[in-house]
């Protein structure tokens, strides 16, 4: 009797099983039904995918180039306006100091020359320290009674200017070396 039922019992699980494979069903899977995908839509699929990043990837690489090229030529601009506003900067006060040493004669004039060249540099926002600094200079200059001419006044400025520049450079550049 027992084995009847554990035969009933196996029987019916059998013929389960039998029934899932014929549907295409197997092991908690849906059946099949009679639609059977070839396995070459599958790998279609794939190179489509694959084909569709390649264009992604081309067309963002083509974006990239194109920020790039606007982005340089926006700098470019940039700069170009930067160093025209620098050159009317440079005219204006060369105009300025060959107006003001047009004319001295006496040591009166000189220091009021001198007077006249700092408002000129701080008005050409060469900054209080450099102008200090380059007052400082001509000044000792003028005591020495090296500055006699127009041409003595402008080779010091020249020459300090170009220095005391080349240090603010200089230094600016190995503090952005420290970081």
């Amino acid at each position: 009797m027992m084995e009847d039922k554990l035969a009933f019992i196996c029987g019916g699980i059998a013929s389960q099983a039998r029934r899932k494979l014929r549907d295409g069903g197997c092991f908690g899977l849906p059946p099949n039904r009679g639609r059977v995908r070839p396995r070459t839509a599958t790998v279609v699929a794939v190179f489509d995918f694959l084909k569709q990043g390649q264009k992604a990837v081309e067309e963002s690489g083509q974006s990239i180039v194109d920020y790039v090229k606007k982005r340089a030529e926006e700098d470019i601009a940039k700069v170009n306006a930067f160093n025209d506003g620098l050159q009317k900067s440079r005219e204006r006060l060369a105009q300025d100091l060959s107006a003001i040493l047009g004319s001295i004669t006496t040591d009166a004039e000189l220091e009021e020359a001198l007077e006249n060249i700092e408002e000129v540099l701080i008005t050409s926002d060469l900054g209080m320290d450099t102008v200090d600094i380059v007052m400082d200079d001509l000044r000792a200059e003028a005591t020495k009674e090296r500055l006699r001419t127009e041409e003595d006044i402008k080779a010091t400025l020249k020459g300090t200017l170009v220095r005391v520049l080349n240090e603010k450079v200089t230094s600016t550049f190995a503090r952005l070396e420290r970081v």
